[in-house]
């Protein structure tokens, strides 16, 4: 298990409440046996098992559109995780497929990318995951890193905002996982994130990172992002 989810996890024991909340983002309790928390917390565990075996073409991407269609999946994760780490000037650690963190935990981030759909402009579309949100959770200092096409267009969303928006957006239960849709729409330089019908885009062109040098185009090779502890 990575470090930086160590001591989330419960004991699988009886516990003081059970959840009452559909929601596995944000767990409420109410008097009575703990065997459905554990069971919850468990599921959790397992997504984020699953993502740690998983190999990184697979991204998030996969999942976070509505309509049946599949398209290949990109991987690029690599020539984002550089850029992070020359703007951010740390030197990050692979934990799982699509989290990173300080050796001492203190910094951590989730990566998603998506390949450019083009509708009346480009798009770009990602899925969030609760254990996902656990890993930024956890950390001091937490960042959504999103490429946008290639590593030449990446933002990197605090996860304090991040988790303010989190209850406009769009979500899909399943019986065997949930997760939030991210759908990211370029219109020029300006860049925009959907929420719920009626309470229009939030502008996060502001989190955009800046123009990517020649040498961070060399370093983009996944395999240039040092260490595992998955």
């Amino acid at each position: 298990m990575p470090a930086c989810w160590r001591g989330l996890v419960r004991p699988l024991t009886p516990a003081r409440g059970r959840i009452t909340s559909h929601d596995p983002s944000h767990l409420r309790y109410s008097e009575a046996t703990g065997v459905h928390e554990a069971a919850e917390i468990v599921d959790v565990v397992f997504s984020a098992a699953e993502e740690t075996a998983a190999p990184e073409a697979a991204t998030a991407e996969d999942e976070s559109a509505d309509s049946d269609e599949r398209t290949a999946p990109v991987a690029f994760h690599g020539a984002c995780i550089a850029r992070i780490e020359r703007n951010f000037g740390k030197r990050l650690v692979r934990q799982t497929r699509s989290s990173y963190a300080t050796p001492d935990g203190g910094f951590a981030i989730v990566c998603a990318v998506s390949k450019t759909h083009e509708i009346a402009h480009p798009s770009y579309w990602f899925a969030f995951h609760p254990y996902q949100k656990i890993v930024l959770e956890s950390a001091a200092e937490g960042f959504l890193v999103l490429g946008c096409g290639s590593a030449k267009t990446v933002l990197a969303i605090p996860a304090a905002d991040l988790f303010a928006w989190l209850p406009d957006m769009w979500t899909t239960q399943r019986e065997d996982r949930f997760y939030w849709h991210i759908r990211v729409h370029q219109e020029g330089s300006r860049f925009t994130w959907d929420r719920k019908g009626g309470q229009g885009r939030v502008d996060v062109s502001r989190y955009l990172l800046r123009e990517s040098t020649p040498n961070d185009l060399m370093e983009a090779d996944a395999g240039n992002v040092r260490g595992s502890t998955a």
